[in-house]
């Protein structure tokens, strides 16, 4: 009789199960559900239609949840390029041209903003590819990408040579489009290497060009007025800033950002405290906004996919006894026959489904309870987090001030040692030694007090040099007036002709910098003058909108090896760590030896 009622019971999963091939109408259904629930349910969701997609082969239903998944993962753009390649795996599968181009098109977009550069290339050119000898509108945007991929990877010759093949291809097609990507993005190669007059020339001409981007306007402005920054012309620089907030009313705020720290550079050249500090304010709130909805995105995206993750194990064991219990009861079916037999098997069947659906009912609720309480515990924890990264902010602030002021007081402290002990010492001995009459020694002895007395002068001199560059005093003044004097100092005891160049007075620049700016200056002035064996020397000190750039040349028997550090070029090196910058070497044919350096 048990037999018999088991076989009654497994009989009755055709009727309830018998549609399991209609797959897409499912994932449809999932897709529409998933529209209408929170973020954590969202997931759980398009998870689960997606294996069920994946196990039916249902490649159009499986394009479609991933093209849900990417735009869920859209703030977290390295789980976006995850399911963005399977999509393009499939693209390749099913060879659909309007798929590939459509998904490595996104790749392309992914991989910039992570600042994988390498792999920017990689899919600009495959994309391109997909075009074969087509023109179009579309096939030149790609070969464009190709060149931007260039750009960031700082092969400008290679990026200007792409945009100049894009718009010769552009003449018969006339795209409005392609013409201002070909303008806009070569300037900005002019822009890099300091071609700031052949930049405002292309931006200028892009201003007449209409190709329907509404932050058009307010970019060119930008980019003109950062060119004409460099070439210290501030106030055409704040009239072309203007412009571009003029065009920018309408915009969202997180376009206007770039701008913002344009006019404060601007402002801060032109000494305008109250202006620099405005729009600096404006970026820092809003940069600072930005980055806290940022972490809660990011923070909330964990703790769903680990949710989800939870879910998806309970989910699964449920559907894994389900399955092994319709297996069986379908293997026993077989041996049935009769109507009577299935009526009754039917009759069971819709109790023990009935008691399974009343299971996972129970278990959804308890889960749904968790999801709400797990919800409640994210966002309390997102706040402490915002509250705990303020006062870190502040703290670290305030850290920073002190280690300045101990490293300064330090400074002096150690240059007056340095000046009252030992100069006093020296300077007495030098007395004694004056007090000596010289001519009552033998032609030898004098030879030797002469000899006594010059090392005395050299100690001496050496002595006051490093309790000067301690804590030289000029850097009141700002760093140009220190370098200039730093310069006419060393030019007075050596035959270097030593030039010095900057792009302004950096009054606003940190102290700190300032005095490593300095050391750093001097450290490789005195490797010149002792090792080099050159005759000129230049020293240029300029800023971009992001960074300082410092760059010292000789015209010397330039570096042996390279890769080689004396102990003066890993003193260097250590202090561009302190002020998060770095250094590399390169020669030209007027310069033997470039020390490049950047302050970010």
């Amino acid at each position: 009789m048990r037999i018999l009622k088991v076989l009654f019971g497994v009989l009755m999963v055709i009727p309830v199960y018998g549609n399991i091939d209609r797959v897409s109408t499912y994932v449809q259904q999932q897709l529409e559900t998933a529209k209408t629930v929170p973020t954590p349910q969202k997931l759980e969701i398009l998870n689960s239609a997606l294996a069920r997609s994946e196990k039916n082969v249902s490649y159009t239903d499986q394009l479609s949840i991933l093209n849900e998944l990417a735009e869920f993962y859209r703030e977290h753009p390295s789980r976006r390029i995850q399911f963005l390649l399977k999509a393009l795996a499939i693209a390749e599968h099913i060879h659909s041209d309007s798929l590939r181009k459509e998904y490595s098109e996104k790749l392309f977009s992914g991989q910039l903003i992570i600042g994988n550069y390498e792999k920017v290339l990689e899919y600009a050119i495959y994309n391109y590819t997909l075009y074969k000898d087509e023109l179009s509108e579309a096939s030149l945007i790609s070969l464009n990408d190709i060149g931007v991929a260039y750009f960031v990877l700082k092969n400008y010759d290679k990026a200007l040579e792409i945009f100049r093949e894009c718009n010769a291809k552009n003449r018969d097609l006339n795209s409005k489009k392609v013409t201002n990507a070909y303008l806009i993005n070569s300037s900005k190669v002019f822009t890099e290497t300091r071609n700031y007059e052949e930049a405002v020339r292309l931006l200028s001409q892009a201003l007449n060009i209409q190709d329907g981007y509404l932050d058009r306007e307010m970019f060119i402005y930008r980019e003109l007025a950062y060119n004409y920054l460099s070439m210290n012309d501030p106030e055409s620089a704040l009239k072309a800033a203007e412009k571009g907030l003029m065009a920018a009313r309408n915009l969202d705020e997180s376009l206007k950002m770039d701008l913002y720290v344009v006019l404060s550079n601007i402002y801060q050249k032109k000494n305008d405290l109250k202006n620099y500090v405005l729009y600096q304010g404006k970026y820092t709130r809003y940069q600072q906004k930005e980055d806290s909805l940022r972490t809660l995105r990011f923070t909330e995206l964990m703790d769903i996919d680990y949710q989800s993750h939870q879910k998806s194990l309970e989910i699964n064991e449920l559907s894994q006894g389900l399955a092994r219990q319709r297996y069986h009861n379908k293997l026993l079916l077989l041996g049935l026959s009769g109507f009577l037999l299935i009526s009754v098997l039917v009759g069971y069947f819709y109790l023990l489904l009935k008691r399974k659906k009343d299971q996972i009912a129970e278990k959804t609720r308890e889960i749904e309870a968790l999801n709400t309480a797990l919800e409640e515990k994210v966002q309390e924890r997102t706040r402490e987090l915002v509250t705990a990264n303020e006062e870190l902010i502040k703290k670290n602030d305030e850290i920073t001030e002190a280690l300045f002021k101990g490293k300064s007081i330090e400074r002096e402290r150690v240059a007056a040692e340095l000046h009252d002990n030992l100069g006093g010492t020296l300077t007495a001995i030098r007395w004694r030694l004056a007090a000596l009459q010289s001519e009552n020694l033998s032609p030898e002895e004098q030879k030797i007090y002469a000899g006594i007395k010059s090392m005395m002068d050299t100690a001496y001199g050496e002595v006051r040099n490093i309790s000067h560059n301690l804590s030289p005093k000029e850097l009141e003044n700002g760093i140009v007036v220190a370098l200039t004097r730093l310069i006419q100092s060393l030019q007075e005891n050596s035959t270097l002709d030593i030039h010095i160049r900057t792009s302004s007075d950096f009054q606003g620049l940190d102290r700190n910098i300032c005095l490593e700016i300095y050391s750093i200056v001097l450290e490789l002035i005195t490797n010149i003058i002792k090792h080099s064996g050159a005759t000129k020397a230049e020293i240029e000190l300029s800023e971009t909108g992001k960074s300082i750039l410092l760059q010292v040349k000789d015209n010397g028997i330039g570096l042996l090896n390279p890769q080689a550090r004396g102990k003066g070029l890993k003193n260097v090196e250590e202090r561009l760590k302190r002020i998060n910058g770095f250094m590399h070497l390169h020669s030209s044919e007027l310069f033997k030896t470039i020390y490049h350096i950047e302050i970010i």
